[in-house]
Protein backbone atom coordinates (compact mmCIF):
# COMPACT_ATOMS: atom_id res chain seq x y z
CA UNK A 1 0.00 0.00 0.00
CA UNK A 2 1.16 3.50 -1.44
CA UNK A 3 1.19 5.71 1.96
CA UNK A 4 3.77 8.28 1.85
CA UNK A 5 6.55 8.90 -0.39
CA UNK A 6 9.27 7.14 0.88
CA UNK A 7 6.93 3.69 0.11
CA UNK A 8 7.04 4.73 -3.00
CA UNK A 9 10.99 5.45 -3.82
CA UNK A 10 11.68 2.18 -1.54
CA UNK A 11 9.64 -0.10 -4.00
CA UNK A 12 11.24 1.68 -7.28
CA UNK A 13 14.96 1.02 -5.65
CA UNK A 14 14.05 -1.88 -5.11
CA UNK A 15 12.66 -3.12 -8.27
CA UNK A 16 15.96 -0.96 -9.62
CA UNK A 17 18.32 -3.67 -8.17
CA UNK A 18 15.92 -6.55 -8.67
CA UNK A 19 16.90 -5.38 -12.59
CA UNK A 20 20.21 -5.41 -11.94
CA UNK A 21 21.12 -2.28 -11.80
CA UNK A 22 24.65 -0.93 -10.54
CA UNK A 23 23.80 2.84 -10.83
CA UNK A 24 20.14 4.27 -9.74
CA UNK A 25 19.59 8.26 -9.56
CA UNK A 26 16.97 9.29 -6.89
CA UNK A 27 15.23 12.81 -7.65
CA UNK A 28 12.83 14.41 -5.12
CA UNK A 29 11.01 17.33 -5.85
CA UNK A 30 9.02 19.02 -3.07
CA UNK A 31 9.18 15.65 -0.92
CA UNK A 32 8.21 13.60 -3.02
CA UNK A 33 4.27 15.15 -3.74
CA UNK A 34 5.19 16.56 -6.72
CA UNK A 35 7.59 14.25 -8.15
CA UNK A 36 9.83 10.89 -7.53
CA UNK A 37 11.95 9.56 -10.41
CA UNK A 38 14.22 7.12 -10.15
CA UNK A 39 16.53 6.16 -13.17
CA UNK A 40 18.66 3.05 -13.33
CA UNK A 41 21.02 1.28 -15.70
CA UNK A 42 18.77 -2.19 -15.46
CA UNK A 43 17.87 -5.01 -17.73
CA UNK A 44 15.05 -2.86 -18.80
CA UNK A 45 11.33 -4.04 -19.49
CA UNK A 46 10.62 -4.91 -23.22
CA UNK A 47 8.22 -3.37 -25.11
CA UNK A 48 5.20 -5.89 -24.64
CA UNK A 49 5.62 -6.35 -21.05
CA UNK A 50 5.81 -2.62 -20.00
CA UNK A 51 1.74 -2.75 -19.75
CA UNK A 52 1.60 -5.90 -17.77
CA UNK A 53 4.17 -4.35 -15.49
CA UNK A 54 1.38 -1.56 -14.28
CA UNK A 55 -1.26 -4.25 -14.00
CA UNK A 56 -2.35 -5.84 -10.46
CA UNK A 57 -1.22 -9.20 -9.45
CA UNK A 58 1.57 -9.32 -12.62
CA UNK A 59 5.18 -9.95 -11.72
CA UNK A 60 8.10 -11.45 -13.67
CA UNK A 61 9.52 -12.33 -10.33
CA UNK A 62 8.36 -15.25 -9.66
CA UNK A 63 7.69 -17.86 -12.14
CA UNK A 64 6.49 -20.88 -10.49
CA UNK A 65 4.97 -21.86 -6.98
CA UNK A 66 7.99 -23.02 -5.70
CA UNK A 67 9.77 -19.62 -6.46
CA UNK A 68 7.58 -18.62 -3.58
CA UNK A 69 10.18 -20.43 -1.20
CA UNK A 70 12.45 -19.47 -2.70
CA UNK A 71 12.25 -15.72 -2.84
CA UNK A 72 16.17 -14.14 -4.34
CA UNK A 73 14.57 -10.99 -5.13
CA UNK A 74 12.95 -7.93 -3.36
CA UNK A 75 9.57 -8.78 -3.87
CA UNK A 76 7.39 -10.87 -6.16
CA UNK A 77 3.36 -9.99 -5.77
CA UNK A 78 3.03 -7.44 -8.65
CA UNK A 79 0.94 -4.54 -6.50
CA UNK A 80 3.86 -1.77 -6.52
CA UNK A 81 4.26 -0.17 -9.98
CA UNK A 82 -0.37 -1.01 -9.89
CA UNK A 83 -0.95 0.75 -6.60
CA UNK A 84 1.41 3.99 -7.96
CA UNK A 85 -0.26 4.30 -10.76
CA UNK A 86 -3.68 4.52 -9.07
CA UNK A 87 -2.66 7.38 -7.02
CA UNK A 88 -0.14 9.58 -9.48
CA UNK A 89 0.64 10.10 -12.38
CA UNK A 90 2.78 7.41 -13.66
CA UNK A 91 5.54 7.44 -16.50
CA UNK A 92 7.94 4.31 -17.13
CA UNK A 93 10.46 4.55 -19.96
CA UNK A 94 12.21 1.86 -20.14
CA UNK A 95 14.76 0.01 -23.17
CA UNK A 96 16.17 -2.99 -22.83
CA UNK A 97 19.10 -4.38 -25.46
CA UNK A 98 17.76 -5.73 -28.62
CA UNK A 99 14.59 -4.19 -28.36
CA UNK A 100 12.77 -0.91 -28.98
CA UNK A 101 12.95 2.07 -26.41
CA UNK A 102 9.20 2.26 -25.04
CA UNK A 103 7.24 4.30 -22.94
CA UNK A 104 3.68 3.91 -21.13
CA UNK A 105 1.93 6.33 -18.45
CA UNK A 106 -1.02 5.66 -15.87
CA UNK A 107 -2.58 9.03 -15.12
CA UNK A 108 -4.42 7.97 -12.02
CA UNK A 109 -5.19 4.66 -12.53
CA UNK A 110 -6.19 5.45 -16.38
CA UNK A 111 -3.70 3.46 -18.85
CA UNK A 112 -2.80 5.17 -21.88
CA UNK A 113 -0.94 3.21 -25.36
CA UNK A 114 2.16 2.22 -25.36
CA UNK A 115 4.89 4.72 -27.34
CA UNK A 116 8.27 4.86 -28.38
CA UNK A 117 10.60 7.05 -26.55
CA UNK A 118 13.99 7.76 -26.17
CA UNK A 119 16.32 6.37 -23.23
CA UNK A 120 19.74 5.10 -23.00
CA UNK A 121 20.00 0.95 -21.89
CA UNK A 122 17.71 1.16 -18.55
CA UNK A 123 14.37 2.17 -16.88
CA UNK A 124 13.25 5.60 -16.02
CA UNK A 125 10.09 5.82 -13.69
CA UNK A 126 8.32 9.02 -12.80
CA UNK A 127 5.98 10.01 -10.08
CA UNK A 128 4.32 12.93 -10.14
CA UNK A 129 0.94 15.12 -8.36
CA UNK A 130 1.12 12.31 -5.97
CA UNK A 131 -2.48 11.79 -3.95
CA UNK A 132 -3.68 14.63 -6.11
CA UNK A 133 -7.11 12.17 -6.57
CA UNK A 134 -6.97 11.85 -2.99
CA UNK A 135 -6.72 15.61 -1.22
CA UNK A 136 -7.64 13.77 2.35
CA UNK A 137 -4.59 12.10 2.13
CA UNK A 138 -2.55 14.29 0.09
CA UNK A 139 -3.51 16.87 3.13
CA UNK A 140 -2.12 14.90 5.89
CA UNK A 141 0.88 13.93 4.24
CA UNK A 142 4.65 15.06 6.19
CA UNK A 143 6.29 18.28 5.44
CA UNK A 144 8.35 18.21 2.09
CA UNK A 145 11.32 18.72 4.71
CA UNK A 146 10.14 15.76 7.03
CA UNK A 147 9.23 13.44 4.08
CA UNK A 148 12.99 14.20 2.47
CA UNK A 149 14.42 13.17 5.75
CA UNK A 150 12.69 10.06 5.63
CA UNK A 151 13.75 9.03 2.17
CA UNK A 152 17.45 9.96 2.61
CA UNK A 153 17.65 8.02 5.65
CA UNK A 154 16.27 4.83 3.78
CA UNK A 155 18.69 5.22 0.97
CA UNK A 156 21.53 5.36 3.05
CA UNK A 157 20.72 2.74 5.02
CA UNK A 158 19.87 0.35 1.98
CA UNK A 159 23.64 1.62 0.38
CA UNK A 160 25.19 0.12 3.74
CA UNK A 161 23.43 -3.04 3.22
CA UNK A 162 24.42 -2.66 -0.60
CA UNK A 163 27.42 -0.60 -0.75
CA UNK A 164 28.52 -1.90 -4.25
CA UNK A 165 25.86 0.38 -5.61
CA UNK A 166 26.21 3.81 -7.15
CA UNK A 167 23.14 5.76 -5.92
CA UNK A 168 22.89 9.52 -6.04
CA UNK A 169 20.13 11.21 -4.64
CA UNK A 170 18.95 14.67 -5.75
CA UNK A 171 16.63 17.29 -3.99
CA UNK A 172 14.93 20.21 -5.78
CA UNK A 173 17.82 20.29 -8.17
CA UNK A 174 20.64 20.18 -5.71
CA UNK A 175 22.83 16.78 -4.81
CA UNK A 176 22.26 15.51 -1.19
CA UNK A 177 23.85 12.16 -1.24
CA UNK A 178 26.16 10.19 -3.32
CA UNK A 179 28.10 6.72 -2.89
CA UNK A 180 30.69 5.21 -5.64
CA UNK A 181 30.89 1.69 -6.95
CA UNK A 182 34.50 1.73 -5.87
CA UNK A 183 34.03 2.76 -2.39
CA UNK A 184 34.40 0.36 0.13
CA UNK A 185 31.87 -0.90 3.06
CA UNK A 186 34.33 0.40 5.30
CA UNK A 187 34.59 3.59 4.19
CA UNK A 188 30.96 3.92 3.06
CA UNK A 189 30.24 3.20 7.08
CA UNK A 190 32.19 5.84 8.13
CA UNK A 191 30.71 8.86 5.71
CA UNK A 192 27.14 7.58 6.61
CA UNK A 193 28.23 7.53 10.23
CA UNK A 194 30.24 10.54 10.49
CA UNK A 195 32.85 8.97 12.27
CA UNK A 196 36.03 7.47 11.68
CA UNK A 197 36.91 5.01 14.10
CA UNK A 198 34.82 2.11 12.56
CA UNK A 199 36.40 -1.74 11.69
CA UNK A 200 35.46 -4.05 9.44
CA UNK A 201 35.22 -8.18 9.52
CA UNK A 202 34.47 -10.95 7.39
CA UNK A 203 33.77 -14.25 7.78
CA UNK A 204 32.13 -17.37 5.71
CA UNK A 205 30.36 -20.60 8.01
CA UNK A 206 28.81 -23.13 5.51
CA UNK A 207 27.41 -21.08 2.92
CA UNK A 208 26.64 -18.07 4.96
CA UNK A 209 28.76 -14.94 4.52
CA UNK A 210 28.94 -12.03 6.98
CA UNK A 211 29.96 -9.00 6.93
CA UNK A 212 30.56 -6.81 9.49
CA UNK A 213 31.56 -2.94 9.72
CA UNK A 214 31.12 -1.58 13.63
CA UNK A 215 32.49 1.35 15.56
CA UNK A 216 35.48 1.22 18.26
CA UNK A 217 34.22 0.55 21.95
CA UNK A 218 35.30 4.37 22.09
CA UNK A 219 32.32 5.61 20.27
CA UNK A 220 29.26 4.52 22.58
CA UNK A 221 25.12 5.82 21.78
CA UNK A 222 22.66 5.86 24.02
CA UNK A 223 20.57 3.97 21.41
CA UNK A 224 20.83 0.48 19.49
CA UNK A 225 18.63 2.54 16.29
CA UNK A 226 22.43 2.54 14.67
CA UNK A 227 22.62 -1.15 14.21
CA UNK A 228 21.91 -2.01 11.13
CA UNK A 229 20.82 -5.48 9.79
CA UNK A 230 20.61 -6.70 6.23
CA UNK A 231 20.29 -10.52 4.77
CA UNK A 232 20.94 -10.36 1.27
CA UNK A 233 20.28 -6.85 0.08
CA UNK A 234 17.13 -6.57 1.72
CA UNK A 235 17.45 -3.97 5.07
CA UNK A 236 15.55 -6.42 8.35
CA UNK A 237 14.66 -5.75 11.96
CA UNK A 238 15.85 -8.25 13.81
CA UNK A 239 15.94 -8.09 17.69
CA UNK A 240 18.04 -10.71 17.85
CA UNK A 241 20.62 -10.42 15.77
CA UNK A 242 20.74 -6.37 17.16
CA UNK A 243 21.25 -7.90 20.43
CA UNK A 244 23.79 -10.52 19.11
CA UNK A 245 25.90 -7.20 18.08
CA UNK A 246 25.56 -5.89 21.52
CA UNK A 247 26.53 -8.57 23.37
CA UNK A 248 29.60 -8.50 21.45
CA UNK A 249 30.61 -5.48 23.01
CA UNK A 250 29.65 -7.41 26.19
CA UNK A 251 32.56 -5.59 29.44
CA UNK A 252 34.18 -3.55 26.45
CA UNK A 253 31.01 -0.70 26.48
CA UNK A 254 28.81 0.82 29.13
CA UNK A 255 25.74 -1.96 29.68
CA UNK A 256 23.44 1.24 28.82
CA UNK A 257 25.47 2.13 25.84
CA UNK A 258 26.14 0.67 22.21
CA UNK A 259 27.66 0.57 19.14
CA UNK A 260 27.49 1.98 15.56
CA UNK A 261 26.95 -1.71 13.45
CA UNK A 262 26.56 -2.50 10.12
CA UNK A 263 25.99 -6.21 9.54
CA UNK A 264 25.34 -7.51 6.24
CA UNK A 265 24.47 -11.31 5.75
CA UNK A 266 24.53 -13.23 2.34
CA UNK A 267 22.74 -16.94 2.60
CA UNK A 268 20.57 -19.34 0.69
CA UNK A 269 17.43 -17.90 0.07
CA UNK A 270 15.48 -21.26 0.68
CA UNK A 271 17.12 -21.06 4.38
CA UNK A 272 15.15 -17.77 5.26
CA UNK A 273 11.45 -17.11 5.12
CA UNK A 274 10.69 -13.27 4.00
CA UNK A 275 7.26 -13.47 4.08
CA UNK A 276 6.08 -13.36 7.83
CA UNK A 277 5.37 -9.06 6.96
CA UNK A 278 3.82 -7.40 4.99
CA UNK A 279 6.61 -4.92 3.99
CA UNK A 280 9.27 -7.66 4.47
CA UNK A 281 10.93 -5.57 7.05
CA UNK A 282 11.19 -8.85 9.66
CA UNK A 283 12.67 -12.54 8.46
CA UNK A 284 12.33 -15.96 9.76
CA UNK A 285 15.88 -18.15 9.38
CA UNK A 286 15.82 -21.43 9.32
CA UNK A 287 18.99 -21.70 12.04
CA UNK A 288 18.64 -18.52 14.15
CA UNK A 289 20.86 -19.82 16.99
CA UNK A 290 23.49 -20.48 14.66
CA UNK A 291 23.32 -17.36 12.94
CA UNK A 292 23.37 -15.18 16.03
CA UNK A 293 26.48 -16.85 16.68
CA UNK A 294 28.25 -16.20 13.82
CA UNK A 295 26.87 -12.21 13.46
CA UNK A 296 28.27 -11.97 17.47
CA UNK A 297 31.64 -13.63 16.32
CA UNK A 298 32.50 -11.91 13.24
CA UNK A 299 31.81 -8.42 15.47
CA UNK A 300 33.99 -9.87 18.16
CA UNK A 301 36.22 -10.62 15.49
CA UNK A 302 36.46 -7.21 14.21
CA UNK A 303 37.03 -5.86 17.64
CA UNK A 304 39.89 -8.01 17.86
CA UNK A 305 41.79 -7.19 14.88
CA UNK A 306 41.30 -3.38 15.21
CA UNK A 307 42.56 -3.11 18.68
CA UNK A 308 45.59 -5.65 17.62
CA UNK A 309 46.40 -2.87 14.67
CA UNK A 310 46.27 0.45 16.59
CA UNK A 311 48.46 -1.04 19.35
CA UNK A 312 51.19 -2.25 17.38
CA UNK A 313 54.51 -2.23 18.76
CA UNK A 314 56.36 -0.26 16.74
CA UNK A 315 55.72 3.60 16.44
CA UNK A 316 56.60 3.53 12.91
CA UNK A 317 53.82 0.75 12.36
CA UNK A 318 51.11 2.25 9.63
CA UNK A 319 48.48 1.43 11.73
CA UNK A 320 49.92 3.93 14.28
CA UNK A 321 48.41 6.70 11.39
CA UNK A 322 44.60 4.82 12.64
CA UNK A 323 45.53 4.97 15.87
CA UNK A 324 45.40 8.95 16.16
CA UNK A 325 41.82 8.55 15.04
CA UNK A 326 41.06 6.00 16.91
CA UNK A 327 42.09 7.06 20.34
CA UNK A 328 39.23 9.79 22.16
CA UNK A 329 40.46 13.46 22.66
CA UNK A 330 39.84 16.38 25.10
CA UNK A 331 39.81 20.08 25.26
CA UNK A 332 40.78 21.06 28.43
CA UNK A 333 38.02 22.80 30.63
CA UNK A 334 39.55 26.10 31.73
CA UNK A 335 39.76 24.70 35.19
CA UNK A 336 41.90 22.06 33.35
CA UNK A 337 43.67 24.29 31.76
CA UNK A 338 45.05 25.79 35.25
CA UNK A 339 46.56 23.26 36.53
CA UNK A 340 50.39 23.98 36.50
CA UNK A 341 51.91 21.07 36.77
CA UNK A 342 51.98 17.07 37.10
CA UNK A 343 53.66 16.23 40.50
CA UNK A 344 55.00 12.64 41.20
CA UNK A 345 54.39 11.67 45.38
CA UNK A 346 56.34 8.75 47.14
CA UNK A 347 55.24 5.54 46.09
CA UNK A 348 55.21 1.69 47.83
CA UNK A 349 56.19 -1.38 45.82
CA UNK A 350 53.06 -3.50 45.42
CA UNK A 351 55.19 -6.44 45.07
CA UNK A 352 56.29 -6.86 48.86
CA UNK A 353 55.21 -9.88 50.21
CA UNK A 354 54.00 -10.24 54.09
CA UNK A 355 57.17 -11.83 55.56
CA UNK A 356 55.33 -13.22 58.63
CA UNK A 357 53.34 -15.81 57.53
CA UNK A 358 53.99 -18.69 55.10
CA UNK A 359 53.06 -18.63 51.66
CA UNK A 360 51.24 -21.56 49.62
CA UNK A 361 51.35 -20.71 45.64
CA UNK A 362 48.55 -23.10 43.70
CA UNK A 363 49.37 -23.36 40.46
CA UNK A 364 51.30 -20.83 38.52
CA UNK A 365 54.64 -19.49 40.34
CA UNK A 366 54.04 -16.03 40.05
CA UNK A 367 51.83 -14.22 41.68
CA UNK A 368 49.30 -13.69 39.29
CA UNK A 369 47.40 -10.11 41.44
CA UNK A 370 50.79 -8.43 41.94
CA UNK A 371 52.96 -6.90 39.82
CA UNK A 372 56.03 -8.78 37.61
CA UNK A 373 58.64 -7.63 35.77
CA UNK A 374 56.79 -6.72 32.14
CA UNK A 375 58.05 -8.31 28.94
CA UNK A 376 58.50 -6.87 25.33
CA UNK A 377 57.88 -3.03 26.95
CA UNK A 378 56.30 -0.91 24.46
CA UNK A 379 57.26 2.66 23.70
CA UNK A 380 55.07 4.65 26.33
CA UNK A 381 57.26 6.83 28.71
CA UNK A 382 56.21 6.94 31.80
CA UNK A 383 56.38 10.55 33.57
CA UNK A 384 54.46 10.20 36.81
CA UNK A 385 51.20 9.71 38.75
CA UNK A 386 48.40 12.41 38.97
CA UNK A 387 46.35 12.53 42.27
CA UNK A 388 47.83 8.71 42.84
CA UNK A 389 45.16 7.76 40.79
CA UNK A 390 46.00 8.59 36.87
CA UNK A 391 49.00 7.26 35.33
CA UNK A 392 50.38 9.83 33.19
CA UNK A 393 52.54 8.92 29.54
CA UNK A 394 54.15 10.28 26.57
CA UNK A 395 52.88 8.32 23.32
CA UNK A 396 55.52 7.30 20.70
CA UNK A 397 53.47 10.04 18.50
CA UNK A 398 54.17 12.62 21.28
CA UNK A 399 50.95 12.55 23.02
CA UNK A 400 49.91 13.39 25.98
CA UNK A 401 48.22 10.36 27.33
CA UNK A 402 45.91 9.77 30.99
CA UNK A 403 45.39 6.07 32.03
CA UNK A 404 42.85 5.42 35.09
CA UNK A 405 45.30 3.55 37.22
CA UNK A 406 42.43 0.81 38.96
CA UNK A 407 39.99 0.59 35.72
CA UNK A 408 43.32 -0.13 33.67
CA UNK A 409 44.49 -2.68 36.50
CA UNK A 410 41.25 -4.34 36.68
CA UNK A 411 41.13 -4.88 32.61
CA UNK A 412 44.27 -6.73 32.94
CA UNK A 413 43.59 -8.86 36.11
CA UNK A 414 39.58 -9.23 34.17
CA UNK A 415 41.54 -10.86 30.80
CA UNK A 416 44.24 -12.68 33.31
CA UNK A 417 41.58 -14.31 35.34
CA UNK A 418 39.19 -15.26 32.31
CA UNK A 419 41.89 -16.22 30.57
CA UNK A 420 43.71 -18.49 33.55
CA UNK A 421 40.85 -19.20 35.08
CA UNK A 422 41.00 -23.12 35.55
CA UNK A 423 44.57 -22.22 37.61
CA UNK A 424 44.61 -20.78 41.66
CA UNK A 425 45.48 -17.75 41.90
CA UNK A 426 48.33 -17.52 44.70
CA UNK A 427 47.71 -16.97 48.04
CA UNK A 428 48.66 -17.02 51.95
CA UNK A 429 47.52 -19.05 55.17
CA UNK A 430 46.51 -16.29 57.77
CA UNK A 431 48.03 -17.12 61.36
CA UNK A 432 45.36 -15.23 62.80
CA UNK A 433 41.72 -16.39 61.08
CA UNK A 434 39.25 -13.32 60.20
CA UNK A 435 36.11 -14.20 61.80
CA UNK A 436 32.52 -12.57 60.03
CA UNK A 437 29.84 -12.57 62.45
CA UNK A 438 26.01 -12.20 62.02
CA UNK A 439 25.79 -12.96 58.05
CA UNK A 440 22.86 -13.06 56.58
CA UNK A 441 20.80 -16.08 55.41
CA UNK A 442 21.06 -14.68 51.88
CA UNK A 443 24.78 -14.19 52.27
CA UNK A 444 25.61 -17.45 53.42
CA UNK A 445 23.14 -18.97 50.96
CA UNK A 446 25.55 -17.25 48.43
CA UNK A 447 28.90 -18.21 50.04
CA UNK A 448 28.32 -21.34 49.47
CA UNK A 449 27.22 -21.03 45.81
CA UNK A 450 30.34 -19.59 45.00
CA UNK A 451 32.73 -21.77 47.29
CA UNK A 452 34.62 -23.35 44.36
CA UNK A 453 35.31 -19.50 43.14
CA UNK A 454 36.30 -18.24 45.96
CA UNK A 455 38.74 -21.49 46.53
CA UNK A 456 40.05 -20.68 42.73
CA UNK A 457 41.04 -17.39 43.79
CA UNK A 458 42.69 -17.83 46.72
CA UNK A 459 40.02 -17.69 49.61
CA UNK A 460 39.24 -20.35 52.36
CA UNK A 461 36.43 -20.17 54.76
CA UNK A 462 34.84 -22.59 57.36
CA UNK A 463 31.62 -22.51 59.48
CA UNK A 464 32.23 -20.94 62.97
CA UNK A 465 29.31 -21.63 64.59
CA UNK A 466 25.46 -19.93 63.88
CA UNK A 467 25.80 -17.32 61.02
CA UNK A 468 29.50 -17.10 61.56
CA UNK A 469 32.22 -17.83 59.03
CA UNK A 470 35.94 -18.03 59.94
CA UNK A 471 38.71 -16.59 57.02
CA UNK A 472 41.70 -18.48 56.95
CA UNK A 473 42.77 -18.14 53.57
CA UNK A 474 43.32 -15.16 51.33
CA UNK A 475 44.96 -13.87 47.82
CA UNK A 476 48.19 -11.97 47.99
CA UNK A 477 46.93 -9.13 47.59
CA UNK A 478 44.60 -8.39 49.54
CA UNK A 479 46.73 -9.51 52.48
CA UNK A 480 47.44 -6.00 53.29
CA UNK A 481 43.68 -4.67 53.11
CA UNK A 482 41.08 -4.78 55.50
CA UNK A 483 40.16 -8.60 55.07
CA UNK A 484 37.03 -9.08 56.42
CA UNK A 485 35.97 -5.59 54.48
CA UNK A 486 36.93 -6.92 51.35
CA UNK A 487 35.62 -10.32 51.97
CA UNK A 488 31.60 -9.01 52.65
CA UNK A 489 31.98 -6.16 49.41
CA UNK A 490 32.71 -9.96 47.93
CA UNK A 491 29.84 -11.76 49.06
CA UNK A 492 27.69 -8.14 48.70
CA UNK A 493 28.76 -8.36 44.51
CA UNK A 494 27.85 -11.61 44.24
CA UNK A 495 24.80 -11.45 45.29
CA UNK A 496 24.12 -8.26 43.00
CA UNK A 497 26.02 -10.47 40.02
CA UNK A 498 23.32 -13.21 40.64
CA UNK A 499 20.19 -10.79 40.72
CA UNK A 500 21.65 -9.56 36.89
CA UNK A 501 22.33 -13.04 36.28
CA UNK A 502 26.05 -12.30 34.86
CA UNK A 503 27.70 -15.38 34.65
CA UNK A 504 31.12 -13.83 34.83
CA UNK A 505 30.26 -12.52 38.25
CA UNK A 506 32.51 -13.60 39.96
CA UNK A 507 35.61 -13.13 37.82
CA UNK A 508 34.59 -8.97 37.43
CA UNK A 509 34.10 -8.91 41.17
CA UNK A 510 37.71 -10.10 41.81
CA UNK A 511 39.13 -7.90 38.69
CA UNK A 512 38.07 -5.07 40.34
CA UNK A 513 38.46 -6.18 44.27
CA UNK A 514 42.08 -7.15 43.66
CA UNK A 515 43.06 -4.21 41.42
CA UNK A 516 45.02 -1.01 42.61
CA UNK A 517 42.60 1.39 43.76
CA UNK A 518 42.24 5.54 43.19
CA UNK A 519 44.30 6.44 45.83
CA UNK A 520 46.77 4.40 46.02
CA UNK A 521 50.54 4.82 45.14
CA UNK A 522 52.26 3.04 42.43
CA UNK A 523 55.92 2.97 41.77
CA UNK A 524 57.60 3.68 38.59
CA UNK A 525 57.82 0.18 38.12
CA UNK A 526 54.15 -0.40 38.88
CA UNK A 527 53.18 2.29 37.05
CA UNK A 528 55.07 0.27 33.75
CA UNK A 529 54.06 -2.77 34.46
CA UNK A 530 50.18 -1.23 34.10
CA UNK A 531 50.80 0.84 30.97
CA UNK A 532 52.47 -1.84 29.21
CA UNK A 533 50.63 -4.90 30.34
CA UNK A 534 47.63 -3.00 29.88
CA UNK A 535 48.31 -2.64 25.58
CA UNK A 536 48.64 -6.20 25.30
CA UNK A 537 45.40 -6.52 26.94
CA UNK A 538 42.19 -7.31 24.36
CA UNK A 539 40.14 -4.81 25.23
CA UNK A 540 42.81 -1.47 26.43
CA UNK A 541 39.61 0.94 25.85
CA UNK A 542 37.20 0.18 28.60
CA UNK A 543 37.43 -1.71 31.53
CA UNK A 544 35.18 -4.66 32.03
CA UNK A 545 32.10 -2.45 33.52
CA UNK A 546 32.43 -0.88 30.36
CA UNK A 547 34.50 2.62 31.78
CA UNK A 548 37.15 4.45 29.38
CA UNK A 549 40.63 3.50 30.84
CA UNK A 550 42.67 5.77 28.03
CA UNK A 551 42.36 9.71 27.32
CA UNK A 552 44.72 11.13 24.98
CA UNK A 553 45.24 14.63 23.80
CA UNK A 554 46.83 14.92 20.58
CA UNK A 555 50.20 17.07 19.86
CA UNK A 556 47.93 19.71 18.06
CA UNK A 557 45.50 19.97 20.89
CA UNK A 558 47.95 20.34 23.26
CA UNK A 559 50.25 22.89 21.57
CA UNK A 560 47.15 25.45 20.33
CA UNK A 561 46.69 25.52 24.68
CA UNK A 562 50.00 27.21 24.53
CA UNK A 563 49.69 29.09 21.39
CA UNK A 564 52.15 27.32 19.25
CA UNK A 565 52.20 25.83 16.15
CA UNK A 566 53.81 22.27 15.16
Amino acid sequence: MVERPINVVKELIENSLDAGATRITVEIADGGSELIRITDDGCGITPEDLPVAVERFATSKAQTVEDVYNISTFGFRGEALAAIGAVSNLQIKSHREGFEPSEINVKFGELSPLLPTAISKGTQISVSKLFNNLPVRRKFLKSARSSEAEILKFIKHFTLINPSLEVIVIFDGEEVYRTYSSQSALDLAKAVFAEDRMMSAHSAYDGCEVDVCASHVAVQRKRRDSIYIGVNGRVIKDAALTQAVVQAYYRLIPGDSYPMAVVNIRLDPASVDVNIHPTKSEVRFESPSELFHYVKSTVEDAIRKFTAAIYAEEADDPALTEMEEAKPTHVFTEEEKRTPFLTARPAFDLRKELKSVPTISIGRADPAPTMNEPSNPMDYKVIGQLDNTYIICETPLGELMIIDQHVAHERILYEKYTNERTQAVPSIVLFDAVVLNNLTAEELECLEAIEGDLNGFGYSYEPFGGNAVKVSRVPLAVSKKDIGKEFLGILSDAIEMKRSKRHDGTILTMSCRNAVKAGDTLSNHDMNYIVNTLFKTQNPHTCPHGRPIVFVMPKATLASNFQRSI
